[in-house]
């Protein structure tokens, strides 16, 4: 994977390989799939994890626009990012840091940085869509410090195409990951990244936002068929095999057994380590380690609308008659009032495949007033279904409506 001198780079191109080796009827072995995870600016984001999943294997492509230095192909230096940024050295606080490249810290007042991108370079017919994503996270002592993010497209009379998003975001002491993919319109000729930053409490210096790893580009089209799981055909698990995910990032501070913590000492065994391969649709999710029923993380899911989706690929050996016992541990947050939303109208539905008639309510107030639902500790909720006939399962998918 991660192809020092090999054919087609490795990397995320491995799958070119995999294509040279499979017309000439050769067998093949792939080493370093980690490199997914691993590629990841010096973060443990997920969502990073999640997108380079979903570039490895499902062949998504990009063409870089730009970076934290610039125009793709600027040189990498200080100077150069504060120059095609148009950083005003009173505003912010530019390093070059070794894993992440420019990092750019906020003032006490906005602090605004620019970035103007002509597309004379972007090829109409290959380009589906222009992408931008970044880092961030707020500044000691107080890191909820708040942002804006606002990528326009302008025509050839420098009229804007499209609306300025002032939406005012928050971070926080952690890295994460802010990504949006916009339709380019067809009179585009230059899109502008603008984003701005602040201090939560207004410090004098440079205590806001900080930002690294911006990053715009094309997104081409692409077909799934053509991604490396679709390639290689992913291996049929045995009728009798289970999928089985907690979601366990196998290190942490804290490690929990049936949601009871015992260990309160950081800890590492990567063996233990079962996060599988996952796609969202208008979903946030992220690993937390705060809170676990096994081991030392779980899965966090923000729903950001109705009906969003949490895809789990598990393809599963044909038969005749598929039976299956089914199992879903999880906790809802409580309302703004602390009621429990298990009662307020949340559902959670399990979708196996394509087929509505394979949907299954996971939560809701009917399943709660059959006693289908059972309590566990510290506000874990148990969904346990036996022999369950389900026509195909070509993947789990979680859905959400209020």
């Amino acid at each position: 994977m991660y192809g020092r001198g090999t054919y087609g780079g490795g990397k995320f191109n491995t799958v070119e390989a995999i294509k040279e080796i499979k017309n000439h009827d050769l067998s093949y072995a792939i080493f370093g799939q980690a490199y997914a995870i691993e590629a990841n600016h010096g973060t443990h984001d997920p969502s990073i994890q999640a997108l380079n999943g979903r570039k490895l294997w499902l062949g998504e492509k990009y063409q870089l626009l730009a970076d934290s230095f610039g125009v793709a192909g600027s040189n990498e230096t200080v100077e150069t990012a504060k120059s095609q940024w148009n950083m005003d050295p009173k505003e912010w606080e530019v390093t070059n840091h070794h894993e992440k490249g420019i990092i750019s810290v906020s003032g006490h007042n906005w602090s605004m940085k620019k970035l103007r991108m002509p597309l004379d370079s972007v090829d109409r017919e290959v380009c589906n869509s222009v992408v931008f994503s970044m880092l961030y996270k707020g500044t000691p002592p107080n890191c909820a410090d708040h942002f804006k993010v606002s990528v326009t497209f302008l025509d050839i009379d420098g009229k804007w195409l499209n609306e300025v998003d002032k939406t005012e975001r928050t971070a926080g002491e952690i890295w994460q990951l802010y990504k949006q993919e916009y339709e380019l319109p067809p009179s585009a000729v230059e899109v502008n990244v603008l984003i701005a930053g602040t201090d939560a409490e207004n410090w004098g210096g440079f205590y806001g936002t900080a930002f690294c790893c911006e990053t715009l580009a094309v997104k081409l089209k692409t077909k799934r068929e053509d991604g490396m799981a679709s390639i290689i055909g992913i291996k049929p698990a045995q009728l009798k095999e289970q999928l089985n995910t907690t979601f366990n990032e196998g290190r942490g501070a804290e490690y929990s057994i049936n949601g009871e913590m015992i260990w309160t000492n950081p800890y590492c065994n990567l063996a233990e380590y079962n996060i599988p391969m996952f796609w969202t649709d208008n979903v946030y999710h992220r690993i937390d380690g705060t809170e676990a029923y096994q081991g030392f993380s779980c899965i966090q899911l923000d729903f950001l609308q109705e009906g969003a989706t949490f895809e789990l690929p598990q393809p599963i050996k044909k038969a005749p008659i598929n039976l299956y016992d089914f199992k879903a541990v999880f906790k809802l947050p409580k309302d703004n009032e602390g009621k429990d939303r298990s009662s307020q109208g949340v559902t959670l539905s399990l979708k196996f495949s394509d087929h509505p008639e394979d949907t299954i309510d996971i939560l809701s107030r009917e399943l709660k007033s059959m006693g289908m639902l059972r309590s566990l500790n510290n506000g874990w909720i148990e969904c346990e279904m036996r022999a369950l006939e389900i026509n195909t399962v070509d993947y789990f998918k979680l859905s959400s409506s209020h």
